[in-house]
């Protein structure tokens, strides 16, 4: 009697299985498998790789590191509280009596990095404004390694 109930379990559970089984593996059964890729494509995929490469090799001058100190501003280190926590919280901020608008801190000096591109043979540079927002002091490091001082010119917000 249980040879016959197992039999039925085993049938039963490959008829589940067939109607609900993951679409990854039905659609192995449906797809049929990718084709090697042709002496041509080979070829072809070769040249655009090696194009890639010579591209790299002319642009990579032109990219360099960007270094800069800057001070930050005291007003920027004690914003006010947002509207959300004001609402939780009310006027009165949590521990106002040591961390409070009375504490006054000095400027603080930031370090920070980022990249640039020389856009012009007279050493313009081009990078974020993010990155040398508030700078004192800039340097560049070209892909050479040599390291110069840089000048602000301008910013764009």
């Amino acid at each position: 009697m249980a040879a016959p109930m197992i039999a039925l379990a085993l049938v039963a559970s490959f008829v589940t299985y067939e109607c609900v089984k993951p679409a990854a593996a039905r659609a192995s059964e449906a797809a049929p498998a990718a084709a090697p890729l042709d002496t041509d494509s080979v070829g072809a995929l070769l040249a655009l790789d090696k194009a890639m490469e010579t591209l790299a090799a002319r642009v990579t001058p032109a990219v360099v590191n960007v270094t800069v100190t800057s001070r930050t501003k005291a007003e920027a280190l004690s914003k006010e509280m947002p509207d959300d926590m004001q609402q939780f919280f009310g006027q009165s901020i949590p521990f106002g009596q040591f961390f409070g608008p009375h504490m006054q801190r000095g400027p603080q000096i930031e370090h920070g990095v980022g990249s640039g591109v020389v856009i012009s043979p007279d050493g313009y540079i081009v990078t974020n404004n993010h990155v040398v927002d508030g700078a004192v002091d800039i340097r560049v490091t070209t892909s050479n390694r040599r390291v110069l001082d840089a000048k602000l010119i301008g910013t764009d917000p």
